[in-house]
């Protein structure tokens, strides 16, 4: 590795330029390409909101597909700092499985304790949008492997595969992880910081066990499926995290 601990030359400086330049792609492209793909997949009635509203999700899902393939392509030009080396995939799940019930306890005491003091969290739109959608339509299909495919992989290459490791040789293992997980929550809003941060913790964890950021994308992977299904499944659950 060229350069040296603490400067901004060499690999440090090349994982910075990554992880600022596939921000951009996810931040740009899909508002880029999103008239096309409104246009694509049709638009409603007026005055139909909910119409209005699903169309709404399926153009951003195509369009945010648009950018995670762009953050692909960055990856393969400018190498993560963590390689996509294969693990045995069981090792993984059960490590999720393991963890998933501490961070469910978790959350829920977020969620009571934020709903006794009056607070709420809105439900991100493509959540919202899978719970109450029926499952038939091809772009329901879409919006589905947007966020238990497309987003895992895109996030795990930005915040695991560019941000950790420069943040590590920067400030350590230790703090390195944790600022990436904080940025990692805080990219997806105050509300869902915390939780959110946490399971970026998770997910960097898993980085530094294996040395590979394959259990991670997996893991996340597995954990927005999870969270998909529960929904879908127990809608009294949705309605329990995210009151109207």
């Amino acid at each position: 590795m060229s350069g040296s601990p603490g400067s901004w030359h060499g690999e440090p400086a090349r994982l910075a330029l990554g992880f600022v330049a596939g921000f951009l792609l996810l931040a740009l492209v899909p508002s880029l390409v999103w008239p096309g793909c409104r246009e694509l997949l049709g638009s409603a009635r007026a005055g139909d909101a909910a119409a209005m509203f699903a169309r709404k999700v399926e153009a951003s899902a195509l369009a945010s597909l648009v950018g995670m393939l762009a953050v692909s392509a960055l990856a393969v030009v400018v190498r993560p700092g963590v390689p996509l080396r294969p693990l045995p995939m069981p090792r993984t799940a059960f490590a999720y499985a393991a963890w998933l019930p501490l961070w469910a306890l978790l959350v829920a005491l977020y969620l009571m304790v934020l709903h006794a003091v009056g607070g709420r969290i809105e439900a991100q739109e493509p959540l919202r949008y899978l719970a109450h959608e029926a499952a038939a339509p091809a772009a329901y299909w879409l919006v589905v492997g947007v966020v238990v495919l497309g987003a895992p992989l895109a996030e795990e290459l930005l915040f695991r595969g560019f941000l950790q490791p420069v943040l590590e040789l920067r400030l350590g293992r230790a703090l390195g992880l944790g600022a990436s997980a904080l940025l990692f929550g805080l990219g997806h809003g105050l509300a869902y910081a915390l939780p959110i941060g946490l399971l970026g913790a998770f997910f960097g964890w898993l980085v530094q066990r294996h040395g590979s950021l394959l259990p991670a994308i997996v893991a996340h992977a597995l954990h927005n499926a999870v969270t998909v299904a529960a929904m879908v499944a127990w809608p009294p659950l949705f309605d329990w995290m995210y009151p109207r």
